[in-house]
């Protein structure tokens, strides 16, 4: 076997391989009941941008802010919750 494959064979391995792995058809199953962690479920927060931070304009950010003390701020809600209530609108809306 040599280290300097042909075409056809480098294309075998990269393409062929990659192909046939990522597009080719599977076997697929439901999961065994014994794996569904569900019940071990916690409610917590979940972080969309763990490394970065979401890159918002001041104009934005001041429209948002403006918006969640008009509607009554803290006393009302954690901004966090006014954030991810906008989101699930949005996101419903999308869906039609």
């Amino acid at each position: 076997m040599s280290l300097t494959p042909t075409d056809v064979q480098r294309k075998g391995f990269y393409y062929d391989n990659a192909k046939r792995y990522f597009f080719g058809p599977r076997k697929v199953k439901p999961l065994d009941p014994k794996w569904n962690m569900m019940s071990y479920r916690n409610k917590s927060p979940v972080w969309l941008f763990p490394r970065n931070t979401l890159e918002l304009s001041e104009e934005v950010h001041r429209t948002l802010l403006l918006n969640y003390l008009s509607r009554g701020g803290e006393k009302k809600m954690s901004y966090r919750d006014f954030i991810a209530g906008l989101l699930i609108d949005a996101a419903r809306r999308l869906e039609g």
